[in-house]
């Protein structure tokens, strides 16, 4: 960086000039009116007012001189200062341009790096066991029916004729969840399909709440389910509330 050193010791120089200056303007102008007071005190009167302007003045003259050097050595430093002051700014934008192009050509060396070339990790899919959940099931997927839910033909039991549609079975207007119960009801009844009956009202049975680690777990037709969660067994809910706890 530039020094101004020299520029600074030659206003330094100039301002204590000036300072002398304006002193001794000072000094003349006190020293004229003393004059023209004792050169009218001998002449037996009193200084009249233009000899005291007129030893007075030149003292005044001087002074101005002197303050008028004083401030053009003032205005020359402040022009010092500010070309101080311009370098320091400038170096610190150079200082800060410099860093941002190091960030740039790092983050390019980086971005430059193919996908090849850093580590591929494989992922590995957890086997399916008996006990696994709708959660482990991808949502897009369909919820499984039964495999006889819709090309099975009717059951024959009893010289009844059992329904198979859309996973359930269907008898007299009654539908039941499970091919025994349907049997059952109709070795209840005794007779055909055709018979003149009025369908018993399907009660469903109560739902069976289960508290496991301060969770509800509500049994209803031999499923457990765990808020919106449902599962064929009690230990698959028990470890998926213990997977959700930890």
């Amino acid at each position: 960086m530039r020094s101004y050193e020299a520029a600074r010791a030659y206003y330094s120089t100039l301002e204590f000039l000036a300072w002398g200056v304006i002193a001794l303007g000072a000094i003349v102008a006190f020293g004229g009116l003393v004059t023209a007071s004792q050169v009218g005190r001998g002449f037996g009167s009193n200084a009249s007012t233009i000899a005291i302007v007129s030893a007075f003045v030149p003292g005044v003259g001087l002074a101005f001189v002197g303050f008028l050097g004083l401030v053009i050595c003032q205005n020359g430093r402040a022009a010092v200062d500010t070309a101080e002051y311009s370098q320091q700014m400038l170096k610190v934008a150079r200082d800060t341009l410099e860093v941002s192009r190091q960030a740039l050509r790092q983050n390019g060396a980086a971005g430059s790096r193919s996908f090849s070339a850093a580590p591929q990790t494989e992922r590995v899919e957890p086997p399916l066991t008996s006990d696994a959940s709708f959660a482990s099931v991808k949502p897009a997927e369909p919820s499984v029916a039964l495999p006889d839910a819709q090309t099975a033909q009717p059951i024959s039991y009893n010289g009844a004729k059992i329904a198979i549609e859309n996973g359930t079975y269907k008898y007299a207007g009654l539908m039941f969840h499970e091919l025994d119960k349907a049997k059952a009801y109709v070795d209840q009844l005794g007779v055909n399909e055709n018979a003149n009956l009025e369908p018993l009202p399907q009660i469903a049975p109560p739902n069976e709440t289960i508290e496991y680690r301060g969770v509800e777990v509500i049994k209803r037709d031999n499923k457990f389910l765990v808020g919106e969660r449902i599962f064929y067994s009690e230990h698959a809910a028990q470890k998926y509330v213990d997977r959700t706890l930890a």
